[in-house]
């Protein structure tokens, strides 16, 4: 059996997934590979033309990319907050805050604030509620959020990091806050 190929893109963290799965049907309805293993892609100048080169991230930081960081009057209003969601945010807002871009587990976040994890993963759980209710002009978490499985990490986790600017603004808010 022989054919056309087209190229099918996708995510990049589901290539070997999607792969796998296009390698197991294709040996299913007996197809054989060329005898060179290798095949040739051809574009044409209308497939070229207009497409764009994007870098190669990580799942973390298209993460940290997307995310949107609160002005400092949010940050302020956060840290002016009594409940325990905020207070908690806070904390993870300082972890976060030692270490630019890191990405920071449930269980290391619980360990480096003394939570427990439930209350850690009580205060993620909160979070929005709270953030619509408290800082309605904020359109995202504090921090950025990646689940564990796109980092290559255990599928229970909830991962949390900060950008630099995200870490400048809680600088100054916890400066002026006083």
């Amino acid at each position: 059996m022989s054919g056309s190929w087209i190229p099918l893109l996708v995510p990049q963290e589901h290539h070997v997934e999607l792969a796998t799965m296009v390698a197991t049907r294709l040996e299913q309805i007996g197809f054989e590979a060329p005898a060179n293993d290798s095949i040739e892609i051809r574009l044409t100048p209308a497939q070229v033309r207009g497409a764009t080169v994007t870098p190669d991230i990580s799942a973390g930081d298209r993460a940290l990319e997307a995310n949107t960081p609160w002005s400092v009057e949010s940050l302020r209003l956060l840290i002016a907050n009594p409940t325990a969601t905020a207070r908690r945010w806070a904390m993870a807002l300082d972890v976060c805050a030692t270490g630019l871009g890191d990405w920071v587990s449930t269980q290391d976040m619980a360990e480096r604030t003394g939570l427990t994890i439930n209350e850690w993963r009580d205060a993620c759980r909160k979070m929005t509620q709270h953030q619509r209710k408290n800082y309605p002009n904020e359109s995202d978490w504090p921090l950025a959020t990646i689940s564990g499985r796109h980092l290559g990490h255990s599928y229970d986790q909830l991962y949390v990091a900060i950008t630099e600017e995200q870490a400048a603004r809680w600088a100054e808010a916890k400066e002026t806050a006083r």
